[in-house]
């Protein structure tokens, strides 16, 4: 089987915005939601944990758990067709928006943290493809900058636009800086949970 990386014989350019801008912070919402709730419940938690810091690796442990599902799905599909760069920037999508959801759930209030997570995983991102089009209007090409910022908020739009040449960073290069940005997020909310939890 030939592997298509950056071809669209086998799968079309609405794949794309579907999976990135319906598909993915759609599952990563409803999967988060769980964790988006109010700090009463969450002290119960910690008898059973040991620690607030057991509490906050659980949680992320629970929701990157309840995603594999969908993952392992979308790498049926996306290996059986060969596009292997787009699996990889699916994944470092759901790893983000996870990052994102945990993030907003540091507020106080459920309703707060939901309202601050829709524009990240849906407003934000296509956003970001009106600011593009400027940049096609203007024949403009990103630069490393903005298309770190892209590939942030739009990793399966960066691959998109890569090969419409309107980004300059490789799809590669935007899965890593994805993937270091999700890590920095995730312990950034495990630091602060942890900090700012009611002490026995």
């Amino acid at each position: 089987m030939q592997v298509y990386i950056f071809s669209n014989s086998l799968i079309s350019d609405s794949y794309y915005y579907v999976v990135q801008f319906l598909v993915v912070p759609l599952v990563v919402l409803s999967n988060g939601l769980h964790f988006v709730r109010d700090q009463s419940i969450t002290v119960f938690e910690v008898p059973l944990l040991g620690s607030w810091s057991a509490v906050s690796l659980g949680k992320i442990s629970a929701l990157l758990i309840s995603l594999v599902p969908f993952v392992v799905a979308e790498s049926v599909i996306l290996v059986y067709f060969g596009h292997l760069s787009l699996l990889l920037l699916v994944i470092a999508s759901t790893l983000v928006y996870s990052a994102i959801v945990l993030f907003s759930s540091l507020l106080s209030s459920s309703s707060m943290s939901f309202f601050l997570t829709v524009p990240f995983l849906f407003l934000i991102p296509l956003s970001i493809t009106v600011l593009l089009q400027d940049y096609i209007i203007l024949h403009l090409r990103a630069g490393l900058l903005m298309s770190g910022i892209v590939y942030f908020f739009s990793p399966v739009l960066g691959l998109e636009s890569f090969k419409n040449q309107e980004v300059s960073m490789s799809p590669f290069s935007g899965f890593v800086t994805v993937m270091v940005a999700s890590f920095f997020l995730f312990l950034a909310y495990h630091l602060i949970f942890v900090r700012t939890q009611i002490k026995p």
